[in-house]
């Protein structure tokens, strides 16, 4: 089944707006952020080299410290009000004001840290259904299994380590670092219920949990047609080549979209493309299809789909 998404009337379809608003801020910030942190180097290396006189460094290490302090803070204002500007997601906004103090890498590690329990939380705690314009992706997902299997293991590994280490603090670790890593293994899987693939007035948002998303406006759509597929070698999660993406769950894919202008995606929260088709898995891809046929709303002015030629040079219905 193929199905034709027409341009939106008074629609820009030029690359995708908004798919790096929220990438971390560049020049300027930059330069800031190392002076941050080489003015908190240079006041630990001062406080533990004894070079100098007590008073002295005890003065020079205290201007440090306030300086340090103000500096972040500014940094951290910069990074909140560029959030409020530019971030069309709540993970973008946290990315740009930890990435005024951060490196790039770093801050993304700390944000998709923060969000691995963050999701865990909205899962446990959540009390509504996800509603008709929500579409689930995670039934021939391994993660479920795995989960489950190491929450059955997980506390005789942890009764064999109390027997077995004889260090009373190695134990705490190891205890802490397993507990971590069950914990990081539910928010993962969490994911696959909080973060679906969710159809919007104006865009179609497809995710792999909260690692992954491709936003694609409306406009940009050629077509979009159910045609299972694999991703490259198998492997789960968002794989990029030669402007094709694959979202793929169970190694599989379930629908084709054909972009009629460029986007980006977000791997890890770093900016990949440009993306001109995708391949995405849906456990039920009729589902979305009719959705993406009927008519948004007045305002978003989408039109009723049409049937797009196959491959094959015959119309499919």
């Amino acid at each position: 089944m193929t199905e034709r998404v027409p341009p939106d009337p008074g629609r820009d379809t030029g690359v995708a707006p908004g798919t790096a608003t929220g990438d971390p801020p560049r020049a300027g910030t930059g330069r800031w952020k190392w002076a941050l942190w080489f003015l908190v180097s240079l006041n630990l290396g001062l406080a533990a080299s004894g070079v100098i006189e007590m008073r002295d460094a005890v003065a020079l290490v205290l201007f440090l410290e306030i300086a340090a302090l103000v500096l972040g803070i500014a940094l951290l204002l910069r990074g909140i009000s560029r959030a409020r500007l530019s971030a069309t997601s709540p993970q973008e906004a946290l990315l740009a004001v930890f990435a005024t103090l951060l490196p790039d890498s770093v801050a993304r590690f700390v944000v998709l840290e923060l969000l691995t329990f963050t999701t865990l939380f909205r899962w446990l705690l959540r009390r509504r259904s996800p509603g008709s314009a929500s579409f689930a992706y995670h039934e021939r997902s391994w993660l479920g299994a795995l989960t489950l299997l190491v929450l059955l293991t997980t506390p005789a590994e942890l009764l064999l380590l109390h027997l077995l280490v004889p260090w009373s603090w190695v134990r705490w670790l190891l205890l802490a670092l397993a507990l971590y890593g069950l914990a990081w293994l539910l928010g993962l899987w969490a994911g696959f219920r909080v973060y679906r693939h969710h159809l919007e007035r104006d865009r179609l948002v497809l995710r792999y949990s909260f690692l992954h998303e491709l936003s694609v406006p409306l406009a940009a759509i050629e077509t979009i047609r159910a045609e299972p597929g694999r991703s490259p070698n198998g492997r789960d999660g968002l794989h990029v080549r030669d402007g094709v993406a694959w979202l793929a769950v169970g190694g599989r894919t379930d629908l084709v979209v054909e972009l009629r202008a460029p986007v980006e995606a977000k791997r890890f929260l770093a900016p990949v493309g440009p993306i001109h088709r995708i391949h995405v898995a849906v456990d039920r891809p009729e589902q979305l299809l009719r959705a993406l046929a009927e008519p948004r709303t007045a305002a978003s002015a989408h039109p009723s789909t049409e049937a797009a030629p196959s491959r094959s040079g015959t119309e499919t219905r």
